[in-house]
């Protein structure tokens, strides 16, 4: 009889140890799924920040490879009016 109760204290003792550690593990879980979605969210901003970032360059290369084209015009002429316009609209000016 003596034994079985001591037994059962250990088994008991071991139960509560390990809800312990369950309960500690369920609080870590909720904590990591809390930092991954701050973390998506993050990468989300990011994403577009890039896209952002990619699509204003592409919009540059274009412009400066159409303006090679017509490298030489003068300053009075319509080509350099029509690029200086799409410059000043990127806020790009001209070095002195």
């Amino acid at each position: 009889m003596i034994r079985t109760i001591k037994d059962y204290e250990k088994i008991s003792e071991q139960y509560n140890k390990m809800l312990e550690e369950r309960n500690s593990l369920i609080d870590d879980l909720s904590w990591y799924k809390a930092k991954v979605s701050r973390l998506e969210r993050e990468n989300e901003k990011y994403d577009k920040q890039f896209t952002d970032y990619i699509d204003e360059t592409n919009v540059s290369l274009n412009l400066l490879s159409e303006i090679s084209q017509h490298i030489g015009n003068k300053p009075s002429s319509s080509t350099y009016k029509y690029f200086r316009a799409k410059l000043d609209n990127l806020n790009i000016t001209e070095d002195k």
